[in-house]
């Protein structure tokens, strides 16, 4: 029995993708959250477009969704442009409220 004969025996190796997919299933956190997803783009196309956007209320769920998502997400260029103005100004009010504007 060779040395590495005995290394094999005390480590075995692992097989490191034990996770085992079945085709007609899916996780159900990922479909939530890809529901959630097409929900806050459609919530927010329809925020923008409307004759009042610059003081449509963004949940605070909504954000978060948009913080961590956004980059993936996709909206027209008008709804875009409309988006950032929003939060550029709630930034912008956030700020003027702390002590520090730039901490």
């Amino acid at each position: 029995m060779s040395w590495k004969d005995i290394i094999d025996l005390m480590h075995p190796q692992r097989n490191q993708n034990n996770v085992i997919q079945f085709p007609t299933t899916e996780n159900k956190e990922f479909k939530d959250q890809k529901k959630d997803l097409l929900a806050l783009t459609l919530k927010m196309e329809k925020l923008m477009n409307e004759k009042v956007w610059d003081i449509s209320p963004i949940s605070a769920y909504n954000l978060e969704l948009l913080g961590n998502f956004g980059e993936g997400l996709t909206f027209t260029p008008k709804t875009a442009q409309r988006l950032i103005a929003c939060l550029a100004a709630e930034l912008n009010k956030y700020r003027l409220h702390k002590d520090e504007p730039y901490e």
